[in-house]
């Protein structure tokens, strides 16, 4: 089985409000576009929040999502892929991506999954030269991303695997593209002059 973590239990500090409900048009918010994108190629969803309660969850209540309170997600981004990870070990693989990125494009989820269905180690896309989101995980590395904690992700372990790593070349300008303030809505990073 392929599960998708969808990690949104960010504090929003930069945006301003509480960014993963930012109405992005047509019904659809920030996180609940990030993970309609990311169901579309896997076999489950899970949904790391930071409370039952919080309203990021809330919007998912009476939906097929599966949202996952983290009480160490205030700790950072480690723990809270440590969470997802230790609740789904039935998986065979995971594909991870983050709720504040939601223009990655479905073809570019169904790749990575694509990959990581035929026995893939790890897989990520490239736009530009630059590895973005998402993830893939094989089931291998489950004791590595359950030890992670604090701010620190998942992205050292590209590195120190390196030779197992498949790269997707990708005309997707959405695998960089996260939101962090009001302005980042307008158009990639990769294409501002920044």
């Amino acid at each position: 089985m392929l599960t998708g973590i969808l990690l949104a239990a960010g504090s929003s500090q930069r945006f301003g409000s509480p960014k993963l409900l930012h109405d992005l048009g047509a019904g659809l918010t920030l996180a609940l576009q990030s993970a309609l994108a990311l169901q579309s190629a896997v076999d489950h969803t899970l949904i790391v929040v930071s409370s039952q309660t919080d309203p990021v969850a809330k919007q998912f209540h009476n939906t097929a999502f599966t949202t996952l309170p983290c009480a160490q997600s205030s700790q950072g981004l480690g723990n809270s892929l440590a969470c997802g990870i230790t609740a789904s070990l039935n998986s065979t693989a995971w594909l991870i991506a983050l709720a504040d990125m939601p223009f990655i494009q479905p073809d570019t989820y169904q790749a990575i999954a694509s990959l990581m269905r035929q026995g893939t180690l790890l897989a990520a896309p490239s736009y530009q030269g630059k590895l973005g989101h998402p993830v893939g995980f094989h089931r291998q590395f489950a004791p590595q991303l359950q030890a992670l904690t604090g701010d620190q992700g998942a992205r050292h372990l590209l590195q120190k695997y390196q030779s197992q790593l498949h790269i997707v070349a990708s005309q997707d300008p959405g695998i960089h593209w996260d939101i962090d303030c009001p302005k980042d809505l307008l158009f990639p990073k990769s294409h501002s002059s920044q």
